[in-house]
């Protein structure tokens, strides 16, 4: 378990930054924050990508089954067993940030156990803080942000960003067509389909185009 010499890096008010190797513990980093809130986080559409991406980067990649939300949604123990294989994501059972007691003596206790929570890599806990901060109202820089930007390292570099395959078609349609196809492309790219796989939409959609 990684998370066997977590330490604490920063402590400012109610935030607590405790990491181990290349984990953080979401669950400590607010006082009185939900504590499965980043469980949803892990999961949402827009996560997805970075997440492959840290995988790569660890030399662990996903199965591409893990890029689709309705699958990850559907298969959520299997998806966190992938995440902690990976290295990206563990959950350790526990009292959140408790502090144990000393043997023999009832009410005398020792210092706080931070292991207990779910850990994220690092490079998921900025993203993490923007989300909360996006749901609150309005939507804000948080206080959490702030600390987190000061304590931690620089995240993951921005993916590349996908290009239109609509181009290829030209010649192939007229140009109504052409404004279809290129509006096609323009909302799976969207959606982070890939090329490869908006090609093969698109193709699909030429030929049913000049056979009408």
């Amino acid at each position: 378990m990684t998370s066997t010499n977590a330490s604490v890096i920063a402590q400012e008010g109610q935030f607590t930054l405790v990491a181990s190797d290349k984990l953080v513990n979401s669950s400590t980093l607010q006082a009185q924050a939900q504590p499965l809130a980043a469980l949803g986080f892990l999961t949402l559409n827009d996560t997805l990508p970075l997440i492959h991406r840290i995988a790569a980067k660890l030399g662990k990649p996903l199965s591409d089954k893990w890029a689709d939300v309705a699958t990850v949604s559907a298969q959520q123990d299997d998806f966190f067993r992938a995440l902690k294989t990976a290295g990206i994501a563990e959950r350790v059972p526990g009292d959140i940030a408790r502090r144990g007691k000393l043997d023999g003596r009832k009410h005398a206790f020792g210092e706080i156990d931070y292991r207990p929570g779910l850990w994220l890599h690092r490079d998921l806990a900025l993203p993490y803080a923007r989300w909360i901060g996006s749901r609150v109202v309005p939507p804000r820089k948080t206080p959490l942000e702030s600390f987190l930007e000061k304590h931690l390292s620089t995240p993951l570099p921005a993916a590349e960003k996908p290009k239109p395959v609509a181009v290829g078609f030209a010649g192939e349609v007229d140009a109504q067509g052409m404004k279809d196809l290129e509006r096609i492309d323009r909302v799976m790219m969207a959606d982070g389909v890939s090329a490869a796989e908006r090609i093969e939409v698109l193709t699909a959609r030429v030929e049913a185009m000049q056979g009408a």
